[in-house]
């Protein structure tokens, strides 16, 4: 080994004896920095799984509040429907009511006008009876009817 090469060896060994005592030196300081960075790598994942979890739960709840807030618009629908069909049932009770109600009137109009014209035959059939009778005996008074005889008295409107 010449002289050159054991300086540059020398060197070499006391550059490295340097280098161990500032290596031990920053050693510490290096594994602290080591783990902070571990950590806060550590932390990064675990807020992106927490962000992945709020979104999922968000998601979800979105999912809920459109399957309550859809049922809800089916409630009012069928309420609606429902609604709907107790007045259209109302309105068919009222029409019927309002029917019978007419046919009742249109009965009662046909039994008033059927009474009256029955009331209206049994007068006209009693005046004819008054005036037969009283052509009846007006021709048995009459002098002229006596001499034909029953059969002029009998029928006293076949002259006419």
């Amino acid at each position: 080994m010449t002289v050159d090469e054991a300086l540059d060896a020398l060197a070499q060994c006391k550059w490295e004896m340097g280098m161990k005592n500032v290596l031990k030196e920053l050693a510490l300081q290096l594994k602290l920095q080591w783990k902070q960075i571990n950590d806060r790598y550590k932390c990064l994942a675990s807020d992106a799984r927490q962000e992945v979890r709020n979104q999922k739960e968000q998601e979800q709840l979105d999912k809920q509040q459109q399957a309550a807030a859809k049922k809800q618009r089916k409630l009012e629908e069928c309420e609606a429907k429902r609604k709907e069909r107790e007045l259209e049932k109302a309105l068919e009770m009222e029409q019927k009511q309002h029917t019978a109600a007419e046919r009742q009137e249109s009965a009662a109009a046909k039994r008033a006008e059927e009474a009256a014209r029955k009331k209206a035959a049994a007068e006209s059939k009693q005046a004819a009876t008054i005036a037969r009778k009283a052509a009846a005996e007006a021709a048995a008074s009459s002098p002229r009817k006596r001499k034909q005889g029953k059969k002029a008295a009998v029928f006293p409107m076949s002259d006419h």
